[in-house]
């Protein structure tokens, strides 16, 4: 009897390699697809140091958001993604199927960034909270809001902010 499972237990196992090495690579095309048919629009910092320009996708709806920047394993320097939230609230952040660190930007109805999360961890579950009510969210790659001096405190030049 052995000799007849075995085969079939080598091809079952095959498969199920192949199926997981392509889950990646296809993974990372439907989050392009989908950060394609996104919205893109400008974003300026200011900071001490001076004006940062960034192009951002913007997302605006609950599928939109639940989304992100998941599954997706490149980003421009100069790019971020925008959470519109469309009033005043709570916001919270998980980097649940996120691969690359990411610094996580909390705007208030002005412009004025209430604090940020810096490199918050791929792939974690861990809740990083708004200090209060915010109107958006920014994230931008892990990092630089220490490289370009971006602090609370900073304004954001958008459509969105009044």
């Amino acid at each position: 009897m052995k000799p007849i499972y075995f085969p079939i237990l080598l091809a079952l196992a095959l498969t199920a390699c192949e199926s997981s090495q392509s889950e990646t690579p296809a993974a990372d095309a439907s989050a392009k697809h989908q950060l394609h048919r996104l919205n893109k629009s400008d974003l300026r910092i200011e900071t001490q140091d001076g004006l940062h320009h960034f192009r951002v996708y913007m997302v605006t709806t609950a599928d939109e958001m639940r989304l992100g920047l998941m599954h997706v394993s490149e980003l421009p320097k100069d790019a971020g993604m925008l959470f519109a939230y469309g009033r005043n609230r709570q916001a919270s952040m998980w980097m649940k199927n996120t691969l690359r660190p990411l610094d996580i930007l909390f705007i208030k109805r002005d412009g004025t960034i209430a604090n940020i999360h810096k490199n918050a961890s791929p792939l974690s579950l861990d809740s990083r909270p708004s200090d209060g009510l915010v109107f958006a969210a920014l994230e931008i790659n892990g990092g630089l809001a220490d490289k370009l001096g971006i602090s609370p405190g900073d304004r954001i030049s958008h459509t969105i902010f009044k």
